[in-house]
């Protein structure tokens, strides 16, 4: 199988961490092991480490829309020149996707880019772009639902996005996690060089967007060690809310048993999560009100570490996981709630133990990149 993959993102700078990059390469590796041959296209040098035949790069334009369409151009030459069959690429809101009647044409659909642009950003000025760009995206979005022979969407919550006349294309596949990266034995020689050899880590991980939640966990910290001072806490990533982590932390002054990380190699992250204790995805509802869409790829990394999770009780999660049998589910939004269910799994080796080793084993039997992809091979046929 010869396949194209777009993965139209990073045209300001190069995305170097966060849930697209495991994603991708999630996806293609899985393919890979298909024995199937891919092309990978992409805007800029993003850190996508994955086997494939070619990577190519087009269009380093920093004007909205115009280096949009200059990139689609591109591809639309590219995929002209080569027989493949199946082009497989990401929504990015502004790209014409070169899908033709020859060819399986498969659109991953992750999130609305207007709305995430409207809801999401904090500058003014991308608000207001989104707005004025709403006419062109809501054009090329329509094009491509057309166009495509399969939608695939990460949550059934996106459906709401998608107009109900291409329902039919739909098929929903949760992210996943290269189960073969993560094993249950600890770095002890990372435990070392943190000097958190003898603490309870509880561990954050993720690209500190507005609907992570990290600022959550963040004013949770002090109430956590004023009753169990053993407790230490490890932030991994940046982001948009990162200062405003930090500023909690200074003013609550719990510098002491706080570790932030910043951005680490995706390829670590397992080593990191082999020496916590509790990992908490704390997401934050949607501020429209609507349904939280998402699916965040750290939630399977976490029942991958088989460790105890923490998560909010919210959308996909709901969904996936079962509260007290392996997660502990939380409030969203809710810190002291966030305090409760950390203190309770601080003291509590065994439910630790339990919920992990069942989280675990739903995410090897249900959600892998592998599985993904031999359930989208399996309707492609």
């Amino acid at each position: 199988m010869k396949i194209l993959y777009i993965f139209p993102a990073g045209f300001k700078s190069p995305i170097q961490f966060g849930g697209s990059i495991s994603h991708v390469t999630g996806i293609i590796n899985a393919f890979t092991k298909k024995k199937a041959n891919i092309d990978l296209v992409m805007p800029n040098k993003n850190n996508i480490n994955c086997n494939v035949n070619t990577i190519i790069y087009y269009t380093k334009m920093q004007m909205p829309i115009i280096r949009e369409l200059l990139f689609s151009n591109n591809i639309i030459k590219l995929a002209k020149k080569n027989k493949y069959d199946v082009v497989y690429a990401r929504d990015n809101g502004l790209v014409l996707l070169p899908f033709t009647k020859n060819i399986n044409c498969i659109l991953e659909y992750n999130s609305d880019f207007f709305w995430s642009k409207l809801h999401w950003s904090k500058n003014i000025f991308h608000k207001f772009l989104a707005i004025l760009e709403y006419p062109v995206y809501r054009i090329i979005k329509l094009i491509n639902f057309k166009k495509a022979n399969l939608i695939v969407t990460v949550s059934k919550h996106n459906l709401n996005f998608i107009p109900k006349k291409y329902h039919s294309k739909v098929i929903v596949l949760p992210n996943g996690v290269d189960i073969e990266k993560f094993n249950l034995c600890k770095d002890t020689k990372l435990l070392t060089e943190l000097k958190i050899r003898n603490n309870i880590i509880v561990t954050f991980v993720g690209t500190f967007g507005k609907w992570h939640g990290a600022e959550v966990l963040a004013k949770s910290i002090k109430d956590v060690i004023t009753k169990n001072p053993k407790v230490k806490f490890l932030f991994i990533g940046e982001g948009l809310k990162y200062q405003e982590v930090k500023d909690i932390i200074s003013k609550d002054k719990v510098e002491k048993n706080v570790l932030l990380l910043g951005k680490i190699d995706p390829n670590k992250i397992p080593n990191y999560l082999s020496i916590c204790d509790i990992l908490v995805n704390p997401t934050v509802p949607n501020p429209d009100g609507s349904e939280f869409f998402g699916s965040p790829t750290k939630l399977f990394e976490y029942m991958a570490s088989g460790k105890a999770i923490i998560s909010s009780k919210l959308g996909q999660m709901e969904d996936i996981l079962e509260d007290k049998e392996d997660v502990l589910f939380c409030i969203p939004g809710d810190e002291n709630d966030l305090t409760k269910k950390i203190l309770i799994l601080s003291k509590d080796v065994d439910l630790r133990q339990k919920l992990g080793l069942n989280a675990r084993k739903k995410v090897e039997q249900n959600y892998t990149w592998d599985k993904n992809v031999e359930r989208l091979l399996k309707v492609l046929k």
